[in-house]
C-alpha cells in the first residue's frame, strides 16, 4: 500500500512499510510458467518499488515507461471508488483522461516491451486503472473491467497470455 501524504500527488505516492513489505513477499512467491525476460514499470514510485524486487528475484533488467502510468484524473477523496467504477464502465468523469488514449498508450508499451524481448514473456507493473483497460482491450467482450478492478488487492499479480486471450489469477490462496 501506498503511503498516503497530504499535499503529494497519488502519483507521487511512494510505498510506506506495509507496502514495501508486501513487495518483497510477492516476488518472494511469484512463480511463472515462463520466467519474464524483462520487467517494465509505470515510473510512478509506488509501482517502481514494487517491481524493483521482483526484477531483482528474476533477475530480469528493469525498464520503467512513462505510458504504464496510472490514468490521468483529478483527485476526487471520498467519491474516488465511485468514479472510477463509472469510467470503467464507460461513463465520462469530468478531467479523466480518455479511455481509448489509456489503451493505446499501455498497450503501446506492452508491445515494445515483447518486440525488445523477441515476444518472450514480460512482466509489466502498473496501476489498477489502466491495466483493467488494458486487460479489458485484449479478452475477448463481456470482460467487465469494473468488477475486474474491484477485486484488485494490493499488491495483485495477473498472468494475461495475450496469444491465448487468457487471465490467471497468480495470488496464492491463504
Amino acid at each position: 500500500m501506498p503511503e498516503k501524504k497530504e499535499g503529494v500527488a497519488p502519483g507521487e505516492w511512494r510505498l510506506g512499510p506495509e507496502g514495501q513489505i508486501a513487495a518483497l513477499a510477492l516476488a518472494g512467491w511469484l512463480h511463472l510458467p515462463d520466467p519474464p525476460m524483462l520487467v517494465v514499470t509505470s515510473p510512478e514510485p509506488k509501482a517502481a518499488e514494487t517491481a524493483a524486487p521482483i526484477a531483482e528475484r528474476l533477475r530480469a533488467p528493469l525498464v520503467l515507461d512513462e505510458r504504464l502510468r496510472e490514468v490521468e484524473r483529478p483527485w476526487v477523496g471520498e467519491g474516488y471508488r465511485l468514479a472510477a467504477r463509472g469510467y470503467l464502465r464507460g461513463e465520462d468523469p469530468e478531467g479523466w483522461e480518455d479511455r481509448a488514449a489509456v489503451v493505446r498508450r499501455v498497450g503501446q508499451a506492452v508491445a515494445d516491451a515483447r518486440a525488445h524481448v523477441d515476444g518472450a514473456p514480460v512482466a509489466v507493473v502498473g496501476h489498477g486503472l489502466s491495466l483493467a483497460l488494458h486487460v479489458a482491450d485484449n479478452l475477448p467482450s463481456g470482460f467487465l473491467a469494473g468488477q475486474f478492478w474491484s477485486r484488485l488487492s494490493f499488491p495483485d499479480a495477473w498472468l494475461l497470455d495475450l496469444d491465448a486471450q487468457l487471465l490467471q489469477h497468480l495470488v496464492p490462496v491463504g
